[in-house]
């Protein structure tokens, strides 16, 4: 994990972390042929957010994503989670050299090591799927990006609306920020309509349990 594949925010109140180049080559691949295997062998899998899981408008109740996700941890047994390269690479976040990364940069993770429990999921955001302004509610919140190369979109920006700056969707680019912090996805457009699953995938993991 080298720094020079980081980004720290400039302003510390709002303390995101980028890392480029997340995944190594063969933990990319990996989780490549897994995200391919949930959308294109199983295309039954993807689904509309719950209703309790995504963020809604608090006078309409109406979601404020349009995407699809693949909640993961629902085909996986307790202990099938290992066969699951997105779920093995967790290991990345509890190495001492991370905590010591992001402790070293902000206080505000200090508690991330006390975290006790993480929930994941992949989101896919085809042409004209966004998700609008909201927070979460978690402690922290860990987005990495990923898409077939070269790039067959515009948009799926990350936005953070505290900061008014916005972070470009990058691919095997993790973004960690507290799950407080106001952010969006911005609305993604798709350059060829005909080449099908070249949106934007977003592997998403909340952190909880901080005591």
């Amino acid at each position: 994990m080298s720094l020079e594949n980081i980004t720290f925010s400039k302003n510390k109140n709002y303390p995101y972390i980028i890392f480029d180049n997340w995944y190594n080559k063969e933990e990319e691949k990996l989780v490549a042929k897994e995200l391919e295997f949930w959308t294109l062998v199983h295309k039954n899998k993807l689904e509309l957010p719950k209703k309790d899981a995504v963020a809604r408008d608090r006078e309409t109740d109406e979601p404020l994503g349009k995407h699809f996700r693949i909640y993961l941890k629902d085909y996986y047994s307790s202990n099938g989670t290992n066969l699951s390269p997105i779920w093995s690479c967790l290991y990345k976040q509890q190495e001492e050299k991370f905590h010591k990364i992001i402790t070293d940069y902000s206080p505000m993770y200090n508690n991330f090591g006390a975290t006790s429990d993480t929930s994941f999921f992949a989101s896919y955001y085809d042409n004209s799927h966004y998700y609008k302004t909201h927070f979460d509610g978690s402690p922290f919140s860990c987005l990495i990006y990923f898409f077939k190369t070269p790039k067959n979109f515009i948009g799926g920006d990350l936005k953070f609306k505290n900061l008014e700056e916005t972070i470009e969707c990058k691919h095997n680019r993790m973004i960690l920020f507290p799950g407080w912090m106001e952010h969006a996805s911005t609305p993604l457009k798709l350059l060829d309509n005909d080449k099908q699953y070249t949106g934007k995938y977003t592997i998403t993991h909340f952190y909880y349990g901080v005591v």
